[in-house]
Formats: structure tokens, sequence, C-alpha cells
């Protein structure tokens, strides 16, 4: 079992910029408020190994804390249930985002995201170059959707030139499931 504070993650970012927008859509998606303390379990599922084996990760936060790394986070989640900011129309795909980060934090000590790339995989990169990185999925509802997108980013890796090291890790939030894979 891995525990992680959502500041902690702060850790494995080169620069906050790669982490500090996540963070809202994060508390927002996992069922956070604005006031006190939570926690979120997920099972993740690493097929790194052998045969697959099936882990627990709890993602802590405390939104007070959180304030220093966020200015105005408190703000931005009383804007997010009601559609007043635009971090709602992609507040599950940050959400994704937050929580990779977390699980580079938890399952892959020692490694820092060094830059985001959304568009072109790996969407977080674990080194200064395109040749190590996460490509990262987040789906609010449904089993199928979230199936779809663990086989969608195993083939985007597979078929990506150049790629050294290369990890997926597709969330779905309503099911409470990770699923963590080394591709290459």
């Amino acid at each position: 079992m891995h525990d992680i504070d959502l500041l902690d993650a702060a850790s494995v970012v080169a620069d906050l910029e790669i982490l500090r927008p996540c963070i809202g859509p994060t508390v927002f998606v996992l069922g956070g408020d604005s006031v006190g303390q939570r926690t979120f379990d997920v099972e993740w599922t690493s097929s790194v190994a052998a045969a697959p084996s099936v882990d627990k990760l709890t993602v802590r936060w405390d939104v007070g804390r959180l304030q220093a790394l966020v200015p105005g986070l408190s703000q931005t989640l009383a804007a997010l249930p009601l559609g007043k900011t635009p971090l709602r129309e992609r507040a599950v795909e940050f959400a994704g985002y937050g929580l990779a980060i977390c699980a580079v934090a938890a399952f892959l000590p020692g490694r820092v995201v060094t830059h985001m790339n959304q568009g072109s995989p790996p969407d977080l990169w674990l080194a200064l170059s395109e040749d190590r990185g996460v490509e990262v999925a987040g789906r609010n509802s449904g089993r199928s959707s979230y199936l779809a997108a663990i086989g969608e980013k195993r083939n985007v890796l597979k078929t990506r030139v150049g790629l050294l090291e290369a990890y997926i890790s597709v969330w779905a939030f309503d099911e409470h499931v990770g699923h963590k894979e080394r591709v290459r």
C-alpha cells in the first residue's frame, strides 16, 4: 500500500507549474471541498512485472495546506461544480494528470516529472527528453471507456519511435481503480 499527500507530489515535479493546475481538478474529482482533509483509495494494477499485481494508492489532501502551493484554490473549488471556470470542462483530464504525478511519487522512486507535453505522447516526461515518460488518461465513468483507454494508450506508446522507457497511467474515478503498466 502506498500513501501520498497531494502536497508531497510537488517533490517529483521539476517545476511546480506542471502540478499547480492539476491540484484543484484533482481535489474536485476525488470529492474534496475547500475544507478539511480526505482520503481516497485507488486500486493500482501493475503489469510491469511478469504477472499483474494489485496494490493500493491512498491519496490524501488538505486544502488549507495546499493553499500555499495554489493561491485561490478555495475559489477554484467553489467555482468548479457551478461551471464557473474553464477548468470544469477538463477537470477529469487534469485530475488524471494529478493522480499520475502522485503515482510517479509512489511507484517510481527517484523519478522526476520534468515536462508536460499534452497532445504528443508521452504526456509527462521523466527526463529532459521525450525518451522516458508516462501517457495519462482519466475517465469519470464507464468501465468500457476505462478499458478502451488502457488499450489505446498502450498502442500509442508501442508505436512511438524513440521511447526507451514508457508507462501508461489510466484512472477510472467512479470505480476507484487505476492501471499502471510499463510498455517499454
